[in-house]
C-alpha cells in the first residue's frame, strides 16, 4: 500500500518525501504562527497552511494526505490553544475536495488549486466566526473573512510551488 508516494511516477527520493511531510510544511507552520498570526489587523492574517493542504493533495494519494492533513490540523489545533478541532476539520475537507472533486473534474491547475484554498480559508472562517461569535454576528466578521481569503488564495502559489519543486527535484 504507498501511503506516501506521490501520483506522479517520479519516484522521489525518501528525503524529498520527508523534506515535504515534516521539514517544508513545518517552515511553513512557523511562518503562520509566528508572522501571520501576530499581526495587529485581523484582515492580513491569512492561513497559509492551508494552500499547503491543497499542494500535499495534489502530490499524493488520499490516503497520504489525509493522513498529513489529521497530524498537521491536530498541531495547529494545539498550538491556536482554541477551537479544537477547527484545523484538523478544514484541512480534511481542503484535501478531501481537491483530491477527490480535481480528479473527478480532471481540474489540476495551479489557479484551481488557489481558488481550492481561498474557498477553504472562506470556509473555515465562517465556521469559527459562527463557533466564535454565534450566527448573528456573521455579517460583521464577513469582510475580514473576504480579505483572508482572497489574501490567501493570493499567496497561496508561494506556498504551493515550493513543495511541487521539492517533490519534483528537478524532474519534469
Amino acid at each position: 500500500m504507498g501511503v506516501i508516494v506521490p501520483k506522479e511516477n517520479l519516484r522521489p527520493h525518501w528525503a524529498s518525501l520527508a523534506g515535504v511531510f515534516v521539514g517544508y510544511t513545518f517552515l511553513v507552520f512557523l511562518i503562520q504562527v509566528r508572522i501571520f498570526a501576530q499581526l495587529d489587523s485581523p484582515y492580513w492574517r491569512i492561513n497559509v497552511m492551508v494552500p499547503l493542504c491543497v499542494e500535499i493533495a495534489s502530490l499524493f494519494p488520499l490516503g497520504g494526505a489525509l493522513a498529513w492533513a489529521f497530524v498537521w490540523g491536530y498541531v495547529v489545533d494545539v498550538f491556536s490553544g482554541r477551537f479544537w478541532g477547527g484545523q484538523v476539520g478544514t484541512f480534511l475537507f481542503a484535501v478531501g475536495l481537491q483530491a477527490v472533486v480535481a480528479r473527478h473534474l480532471d481540474l489540476e491547475r495551479l489557479l484551481y488549486r488557489m481558488v481550492v484554498a481561498g474557498v477553504c480559508v472562506v470556509l473555515q472562517g465562517l465556521m469559527l466566526a459562527g463557533v466564535a461569535l454565534g450566527v448573528g454576528h456573521l455579517p460583521q466578521a464577513l469582510p475580514m473573512i473576504l480579505s483572508q481569503g482572497v489574501l490567501s488564495c493570493l499567496a497561496a502559489p508561494l506556498v504551493m510551488l515550493p513543495a511541487r519543486a521539492i517533490m519534483t527535484d528537478g524532474q519534469s
